[in-house]
């Protein structure tokens, strides 16, 4: 059943409660972005609609963290987010890697300000950085590790500010 998606109304489904990004893959093996945004003003939806311009993906040592950030106009800041492939449908992540028909590139962004959709965006990332995170998920798969070793190696990549983990990463123009 399709469930429509407007803007100004409520998203029709589970959204983040925390700020920030959640990156999850769909049903059709698509990335989607989350971004839990409270308070959004009118000039961050702007930006937020004309959309990024750069954007980095870093793969921590150790534990294969999944890291990216989406570099938007002012006055947005840099939004941050990882993934573990583990803790997401098995089924939607091997449609995402399975590029029998192409590479799924697309990356569909959602704003929201509580539970109120204040924009939607549909991008296409660049082969080779979808290329490097599916490497890094295929990593996650073939890894043993727990959930804390994961949320130690998450929160060792946090102690860094936003430069210098861009500095550490694969660097993307839209």
């Amino acid at each position: 059943m399709l469930k429509k998606i407007e803007v100004g109304k409520p998203f029709p489904g589970p959204v983040p409660t925390t700020q920030g990004g959640t990156l999850d893959l769909w049903r059709d093996g698509g990335m989607t972005l989350m971004i839990q945004f409270p308070g959004c003003t009118a000039k961050e939806r702007k930006a937020f609609k004309d959309g990024f311009c750069d954007y980095w993906f870093l793969e921590a040592v150790g534990i294969p963290v999944a890291y990216w950030i989406f570099g938007f106009g002012r006055p947005m800041p840099a939004i941050e987010c990882n993934f573990d492939a583990r803790l997401c449908n098995p089924g939607f992540v091997e449609r995402f890697l399975d590029t029998s028909e192409g590479v799924k590139n697309a990356l569909m962004l959602y704003l929201l300000d509580g539970q109120i959709l204040q924009g939607i965006k549909m991008f296409g990332l660049r082969p080779e950085s979808v290329a490097a995170f599916q490497n890094t998920v295929r990593k996650q798969l073939a890894t043993a590790y727990s959930n804390e070793d994961y949320t130690r190696q998450l929160r060792g990549l946090e102690q860094f500010s936003v430069d210098e983990l861009k500095a550490m990463a694969l660097h993307f123009e839209r």
